[in-house]
């Protein structure tokens, strides 16, 4: 429900925890659109793992997130906004409720829902921010990153009605990203990723040196293929085509299907 096919931030978080699940085990979406981002809400509601903060004009499309909803682990801050609120209302909410919850919860990565509808001069909505005010949470977001996930931060783009408006306010963004420090201390699990990214290369060269053709692996005959299998730390156990299959993907990239990465919100992708 809403303005989305996919929700593109939540595909993108779900397949980092699988992809990188030993890295990767608790992330944060955070979304400042003018809507509320109910697909992003109901894709973290059911998972301990996963934090979801907003804020949002109420009452509006698609009238959800009331500060009352708070996750089945009190994993959800939403913090509604009226179309009377100011500037420093939508910076206190980020500063004062929704950081610190992040900060608390400790995510591994932080995802970050960058709709820009909610400026002053965008068509669809009523409040009234301005680019700085984009500016401020990006750099507190950014910050946060630095301090709880080794700065492992990824912003989405969101709405915005008003090209103007939306080229100001995503100028903004950038700026404070890249103006934003970079971490400075050791981050044990910054060195275990590029550990990690290291072996998965020298995984990659090793099937490369060691490849065989889909023909070849189809004429092989169960106890080749069992010694094979053995040789790669595979279990040798099962049917000639099942060892022919094993052996077969072993040498095939992990690509993980959307139903893989949302087991319990496959129906939720929808934002």
């Amino acid at each position: 429900m809403g303005f989305c096919i996919f929700n593109n931030v939540m595909v993108a978080l779900a397949h980092a925890q699988r992809k990188y699940h030993k890295l990767i085990k608790r992330v944060a979406l955070l979304d400042f659109d003018v809507h509320h981002g109910n697909g992003g809400q109901a894709g973290c509601w059911g998972d301990p793992s996963r934090f979801f903060g907003s804020t949002h004009q109420t009452p509006l499309f698609p009238w959800k997130g009331l500060s009352t909803d708070t996750g089945a682990h009190m994993n959800v801050v939403n913090v509604p906004l009226s179309k009377t609120s100011t500037s420093q209302d939508f910076r206190d909410a980020w500063e004062d409720k929704i950081l610190p919850s992040v900060r608390e919860f400790g995510p591994d990565m932080i995802f970050v829902s960058a709709g820009f509808d909610a400026h002053e001069d965008d068509p669809l909505a009523s409040l009234n921010l301005i680019e700085e005010d984009f500016y401020f949470v990006t750099d507190l977001i950014a910050r946060l990153a630095n301090e709880v996930c080794n700065g492992r931060l990824i912003t989405v783009l969101e709405g915005g009605y008003d090209p103007d408006a939306l080229g100001r306010c995503v100028t903004s963004h950038v700026e404070a990203l890249a103006e934003a420090p970079l971490p400075t201390n050791t981050h044990p699990k910054r060195d275990s990723l590029v550990e990690e990214q290291e072996r998965s290369i020298n995984d990659r060269s090793l099937k490369a040196s060691m490849l065989f053709s889909r023909e070849e692996i189809e004429a092989m005959d169960k106890s080749t293929i069992r010694a094979e299998l053995a040789r790669l730390g595979l279990p040798t156990s099962g049917r000639l085509d099942a060892l022919k299959n094993r052996l077969e993907q072993w040498f095939l990239d992990d690509v993980p299907s959307v139903e893989e990465d949302f087991p319990l919100f496959a129906s939720d992708l929808k934002d």
